[in-house]
């Protein structure tokens, strides 16, 4: 008997040693999130501590991080040059009295009403007056937005000097069609 009860005793010694083993890695696991999640409020709180500095200091010359402060400089001018290319090419440009965005032609600024001049390259033959872009003499129309471009007043001249022998276009889109045609092939519109 003595043999069973001696191993009853070793039996329920590891038991309690398993369970108290399970409390202590359940009681680290809590302790190893609890510094997790304290190490992440400390990497937020570290970063506003660092941008807030960057604010205060970035035309600071004698700032003590100035490799840093440098770098971030760089980096912001960058983004800021990239912001500005991406709406170049989305056709937006800025109202000069309230800096709001506006699209490339518009008339007047839709956030404070200024009226908006266009560049005089714009009305200038060889460009285009919506998005800017050079415009190949004899083009009626923008080749990357599709504006219709403006005639000038020396092509004019120039037309009416020559005789007239052009292909017919359409009146919808402007592209040359067949004189026997009876639909615009790049548009549809019907031809009279």
């Amino acid at each position: 008997m003595a043999f069973f009860e001696q191993l009853g005793k070793k039996i329920t010694d590891a038991g309690q040693g398993i369970s108290q083993s399970t409390k202590n890695m359940a009681e680290i696991s809590r302790l190893n999130s609890a510094i997790s999640e304290n190490r992440k409020h400390i990497a937020g709180y570290t970063a506003a501590i660092g941008e807030s500095y960057y604010k205060r200091h970035k035309d600071d010359p004698d700032n003590e991080e100035p490799e840093r402060i440098n770098n971030l400089n760089r980096l912001y001018a960058e983004i800021a040059q990239y912001e500005d290319r991406i709406k170049q090419l989305r056709g937006i440009g800025k109202c000069p009295n309230c800096g709001a965005d506006v699209p490339n032609g518009a008339a007047f600024c839709n956030a404070c009403g200024t009226r908006i001049a266009q560049p005089a390259q714009a009305q200038a033959a060889g460009v285009c007056p919506n998005c800017h872009a050079p415009v190949a003499p004899g083009n009626r129309f923008c080749t990357s937005c599709g504006t219709m471009i403006p005639a000038s007043p020396a092509g004019e001249e120039s037309e009416k000097a020559e005789p007239e022998q052009t292909a017919p276009t359409c009146p919808g889109c402007g592209a040359p069609v067949d004189a026997d045609s009876k639909f615009c092939t790049n548009c549809g519109a019907k031809l009279s």
